[in-house]
């Protein structure tokens, strides 16, 4: 098992990520202090940043998915529940599950 820090984007702050509302969770390894790279990942018009500690299967992981389907393919992959994309400075993880994500903190941006 993996465990990291990994931040989550978001216009308004949530106690926990609800499985209903979407087939799946994004973060990133972009800390919200580093202002510059937050276009790059889209972010930058959040208001809120959830520093998050993720777990997952790290010899099951998908590593550089295809960014189309995310949640497909986690499905498809027997015992995977994450996907890493690994880009040129930053890497972006696809969570499957909410009880893969601890929310530790709300930082306003």
């Amino acid at each position: 098992m993996e465990t990291m820090i990994a931040y989550h984007y978001s216009d308004n702050k949530f106690n926990n990520f609800d499985e209903s509302k979407s087939d799946g969770f994004w973060f990133t390894d972009i800390d919200p202090s580093n202002k510059e790279m937050l276009d790059e990942i889209g972010a930058s018009g959040s208001s809120y940043c959830a520093k998050c500690e993720i777990t997952f299967n790290d010899d099951t992981a998908i590593i550089n998915g295809d960014n189309s389907n995310i949640f497909d393919q986690i499905d498809s992959e027997e015992g995977c529940d994450a996907i890493i994309n690994l880009y040129d400075g930053f890497k972006d993880y696809s969570i499957r599950k909410n009880d893969q994500i601890k929310i530790l903190e709300w930082i306003s941006l």
